[in-house]
C-alpha cells in the first residue's frame, strides 16, 4: 500500500525536519559564508584592488605597474624608518636611565663620603664640628617640639 501525502502535510514535515536540524542548518551557512568571503577576498587580490599609501576604490588591472612598484617601495622604506626609530627611542631610554641610574648611584656615594668623613680624620681631637652637629639637631628638635607643644595648647584653648 503507498500512501500519499497533500502538500500540507509535506510542508509540515519539512518544517519539523527544519526544526530538528537547526544547529546543522546553522553551521552550514556560517561554513558558506566564510568560503564567499575567503572567494571574495581572493577575487579582488587578482582583480588588481590593492593597499597602498592613497588608496582609492578603483581597480587598476596594473595598467600603472611602476607605480605600483613605486608604492610598494614607499610602503617598505616607512616601515624600515619606524622600525629604526621605535629602536632608536628604546636605545635612547635605556641610555637615559642608565644615566639616572649612574647619577644616583655617585650622589649616594658622594653623600656617604661626606657623612663618614668627620668621623674617619676627627677620631682622636677636635670634637667640636661634631658637637656643633649635634647641639644645632637639638635645637631643631626642641625648636620644632617647643613649637608643637604651644600649638597644641593654643588648640586646646579654641575649643
Amino acid at each position: 500500500m503507498v500512501s500519499r501525502f497533500t502538500t500540507m502535510e509535506d510542508l509540515k514535515m519539512l518544517q519539523e525536519l527544519i526544526q530538528i536540524k537547526v544547529k546543522q542548518i546553522r553551521d552550514r551557512l556560517n561554513l558558506l559564508k566564510a568560503r564567499f568571503k575567503e572567494k571574495e577576498q581572493l577575487s579582488a587580490l587578482a582583480s588588481g584592488v590593492e593597499e597602498s599609501i592613497h588608496a582609492v576604490n578603483v581597480q587598476t588591472h596594473y595598467t600603472d605597474i611602476d607605480g605600483l612598484i613605486q608604492e610598494y617601495m614607499e610602503l617598505k622604506q616607512l616601515h624600515h624608518e619606524t622600525k629604526a626609530a621605535q629602536k632608536i627611542s628604546k636605545e635612547k631610554k635605556r641610555e637615559d636611565l642608565a644615566k639616572c641610574v649612574a647619577a644616583i648611584v655617585a650622589e649616594s656615594r658622594r653623600r656617604r663620603a661626606e657623612r663618614d668623613e668627620p668621623s674617619l680624620y676627627n677620631d682622636s681631637g677636635d670634637s667640636s664640628v661634631t658637637q656643633r652637629v649635634v647641639s644645632g639637631t637639638e635645637s631643631t628638635i626642641s625648636t620644632g617640639s617647643s613649637r608643637r607643644y604651644s600649638e597644641g595648647l593654643s588648640a586646646r584653648k579654641r575649643f
